[in-house]
């Protein structure tokens, strides 16, 4: 470390998909943005790991995100969600921050709730329904800064689990054709991705022909069960680019005006909110 380098006084991290993501703060600034693969066991070696060369001498706080310890049931506002203190080793004390959980329909949300929380800070009394893709996409509905409910769907993990080795992209046209027909008839979803698999296994259909059919597929039968959610609302979507891809084509389809947003701002800004809780009290 030089002279001149600064050192961090909290660190803002959250670990969703067994990937680890940090920011080494000094206040509002980020002196660094690192990210690691670890598994849950692995987070607290991994955090110092990232962090080492940017610690100071003394303790410094961790808030971290995608935690499943605690769980508070919604309704509830995710800016109130309180960072919970464990014991401290070399030189972090993690905060490990609460997530959500729903009894109906059964569902529970973490890093997702704190990157809601920065939604929430960053557009104060917006209402209306936000969607956050993954491997396990989440529809929530927000009123007066509280998310109402969640309904969360396991599209996108279906579609790596149909297609593991094929690239991510698709055909906005196979794509098209497969969503609006499985919108209309949802129950026909097991037969649409059984008929792309079979077209690409005879040559009928390309690599990113066979993948926008299942994606639409998979997209269509979402937005048929999240129609009521949808209909109506004030829309934004947060997420990484290639995953908030499918769900912006697919809403963009149906006419509907949606605000796109950037997934690990949201989640910075989450977690800076929980932090202000440490030094305000």
């Amino acid at each position: 470390m030089t002279a001149t380098q600064q050192t961090a006084d909290w660190i803002a991290a959250e670990y969703s998909a067994q990937e680890l993501h940090v920011w080494i703060m000094r206040e509002a600034d980020i002196l660094a943005e690192r990210t690691a693969v670890c598994g849950a066991a692995h987070i607290n070696e991994t955090l110092t790991a990232l962090c080492a060369d940017l610690l100071p001498d003394q303790m410094i706080p961790v808030i971290l995100s995608g935690d499943t310890t605690e769980l508070h049931s919604v309704p509830h506002k995710p800016a109130d969600l309180r960072p919970v203190p464990e014991s401290g080793s070399d030189r972090l004390i993690i905060h490990r921050l609460p997530g959500l959980r729903q009894a109906a329909p059964t569902g529970y949300i973490t890093h997702a709730a704190t990157r809601l929380a920065g939604f929430i800070t960053l557009n104060p009394n917006w209402d209306g329904v936000v969607c956050l893709p993954g491997a396990r996409s989440c529809w929530a509905l927000l009123s007066a800064g509280e998310i109402v409910s969640f309904q969360c769907f396991s599209s996108l993990q279906m579609l790596q689990s149909l297609a593991p080795n094929d690239n991510a992209d698709w055909c906005r046209e196979s794509f098209a054709d497969a969503l609006s027909d499985t919108m209309s008839r949802p129950e026909r979803l097991a037969a649409r991705l059984s008929e792309a698999q079979a077209g690409q296994d005879l040559g009928e259909l390309n690599a990113t022909q066979a993948q926008g059919r299942k994606l639409g597929a998979l997209l269509g039968a979402e937005l048929a069960a999240t129609r009521a959610y949808w209909l109506g609302q004030n829309l934004a979507l947060i997420g990484d680019p290639a995953q908030a891809a499918g769900y912006a084509a697919a809403l963009e389809q149906q006419g509907l005006p949606v605000t796109v947003t950037d997934a690990k701002r949201m989640a910075l800004a989450g977690l800076s909110v929980a932090y202000r809780t440490l030094t305000t009290g």
